[in-house]
């Protein structure tokens, strides 16, 4: 049995041509490989290419420069130049379905407040920005703590404030405690060396 080698003097076009489905709502269903994203993806010229690219390339034209290629039926795995429009990143993104443009859509927090920006805090955590209603959650100074994490009493006899901050404070039997745990280890530590020399 002889297996069909493949043209390698096709054209863009007669490349799309070959491996592609019409289906009832007009998208072009790629039949070659998909990727993990759900596009299309075809080897053109050494390289490897997504196919609704290559089909507007083909069809339409070069894809404007800085501009990227938005699928308007929401169907990846679809080539049909018809349904593809360069746009930016920005507007392709805010098209899409994801959490962060549904997010962003909502003009409203859970219990009904107007977000404006009278009404509205901005937070930034790492790499994630996020809205907080300032109605539902008001800015409330921390509560003061009254024992540390070990249960001893912050009072102000038993509090120790670091030389390096003022704000920076520990109970002083904790305090008490590691000290000794570092006496302890650095004694033990010249002790181990004496014995090895």
């Amino acid at each position: 049995m002889k297996l069909k080698r493949r043209k390698h003097n096709l054209t863009a076009a007669e490349v799309v041509e070959e491996k592609h489905e019409k289906t009832i709502a007009e998208c072009w269903k790629w039949l070659g490989q998909i990727n993990d994203g759900g596009y299309g993806i075809v080897y053109w010229h050494g390289k490897q290419v997504r196919a609704h690219r290559l089909s507007y390339e083909a069809h339409i034209g070069p894809i404007p420069h800085g501009l990227e290629l938005d699928h308007l039926c929401r169907n990846r795995s679809c080539i049909n130049p018809k349904h593809l429009e360069p746009v930016t990143r920005l507007e392709n993104v805010r098209r899409g379905v994801g959490i962060s443009v549904q997010m962003s859509k909502k003009t409203h927090c859970i219990r009904g407040h107007l977000y404006t920006a009278e009404t509205t805090r901005i937070r930034s955590r790492g790499n994630s920005t996020t809205r907080e209603c300032i109605t539902c959650y008001p800015c409330r100074p921390k509560k003061e703590k009254t024992h540390c994490f070990r249960g001893h009493a912050l009072t102000e006899k038993n509090i120790y404030y670091r030389p390096s901050s003022s704000k920076c404070k520990t109970c002083k039997e904790c305090k008490m405690i590691m000290d000794t745990l570092s006496r302890i280890k650095r004694t033990t530590i010249l002790f181990v060396k004496n014995v090895e020399s």
